[in-house]
């Protein structure tokens, strides 16, 4: 679908066209290229291939975009990834708001609008959420209005305790580094020794549908809410995805599959983390098969030279924080580089007054385009 809008610019009126559907192959060479100008050549938003996994591979459909045009010069784009969300056994189609880029020499609120209006009358979705980052949340707030019915909280476990303090407070005099630092590198080895005895049995390949559904009905009550955790879906977002190695490892008890882990080694917020995408445990796990898990990360962390573990999680979730026990904490706001609210426009009628209760809501770095 394309329309005209008339925008007001300095040295008379701008002609800009809007489009909007299914990218198609050469539109996707367009968003390369756009990628390139502002991130440079090597950002994966750059690599056309990088671009038809993310737009089009999605098992739950391709996504639907919002491209702008000045003649057949691209100067905006912004995209919807479908995610499907599953709340009282029923499917309800979201869609992650990402990848808005304007081109810097276009860049305002009257182009800001020409991309974000036409959302509201998207085909096919039920709801559309995202979490702005710190230039576009005020425009989310004050301009678009889109509620925020939760937020989201990092949680962290410190594995480098000297690292993490120096480069949080500055340089740290030896005599006080060294014994604090060796005992938290003990309280660590404390909780591996204490958790030696499990009997949880790991394996890397992606278990089947009925086993995954199973465990997700089990960590997530039939109330609550939970974006698809398919074979298919896992498989895309992480087996199969460009540029990113993902550590995938599903745990078996008893020959039940009882709990999965995600992470991947990257740099944030200056800090060398182990980043937790997602984390799921079957609410029959005992508190010792929880501890063991815990350590498990913390000796991938240690394998990986990893200064910290971090995850992204709805905090008014019990099912998510009860997998997050010591030696993880809850990360102060003030500490954080800014607010991370869930902001979501609902499309359709359809949707459930509890969908999306914060206590019931389960969301996870899986759930949105964190790279």
């Amino acid at each position: 679908m394309r329309t005209r809008a008339h925008i007001g610019a300095q040295g008379g009126e701008m002609t800009l066209e809007v489009r909007q559907g299914e990218p198609s192959e050469k539109l996707l060479d367009l968003y390369s290229e756009l990628s390139k100008a502002e991130y440079g050549n090597d950002a994966p938003d750059s690599d056309s291939r990088y671009l038809r996994w993310k737009v089009l591979a999605n098992p739950q459909g391709p996504s639907y975009a919002v491209s702008v045009f000045r003649g057949e010069s691209l100067i905006g784009r912004i995209t919807i990834q479908r995610r499907t969300v599953w709340h009282e056994g029923e499917s309800f189609q979201g869609g992650n708001v990402v990848d808005l880029l304007i081109a810097p020499d276009h860049r305002g609120i009257r182009s800001f609008l020409s991309l974000m209006s036409p959302l509201r009358t998207s085909p096919g979705f039920d709801f559309l959420y995202c979490t702005p980052n710190h230039r576009s949340l005020p425009l989310y707030r004050s301009l678009l209005r889109w509620p925020e019915p939760l937020q989201l909280d990092a949680f962290a476990c410190i594995i480098d305790l000297r690292a993490v303090a120096e480069k949080r407070l500055g340089r740290i005099p030896g005599l006080v580094a060294v014994p604090l630092s060796a005992a938290w590198s003990g309280a660590l080895e404390l909780q591996r020794f204490t958790a030696h005895e499990s009997s949880l049995e790991y394996d890397a390949r992606i278990p089947s549908t009925a086993e995954l559904k199973s465990l997700v009905s089990d960590v997530v009550p039939r109330s609550g809410t939970i974006g698809d955790r398919s074979p298919q879906f896992l498989r895309w977002r992480f087996s199969d995805a460009p540029h990113t190695r993902y550590e995938l490892e599903f745990v078996y008890r008893a020959g039940t599959l009882a709990a999965y882990s995600v992470t991947r080694r990257m740099s944030y917020l200056g800090y060398e983390v182990l980043f937790l995408m997602d984390l799921l445990v079957a609410h029959s796990v005992d508190a010792r098969d929880r501890l063991a898990l815990r350590e498990r990360l913390v000796r991938r962390a240690h394998e990986s030279e990893a200064e910290l573990i971090v995850a992204l999680v709805n905090a008014s979730c019990r099912a998510e924080t009860r997998a997050l026990g010591l030696p993880f904490v809850k990360v102060p706001m003030s500490v954080m580089p800014r607010e991370m609210p869930l902001s979501v426009l609902t499309l359709t009628d359809r949707l459930p007054q509890r969908l999306f209760d914060r206590q019931g809501f389960f969301m996870s770095a899986a759930d949105f385009d964190v790279p």
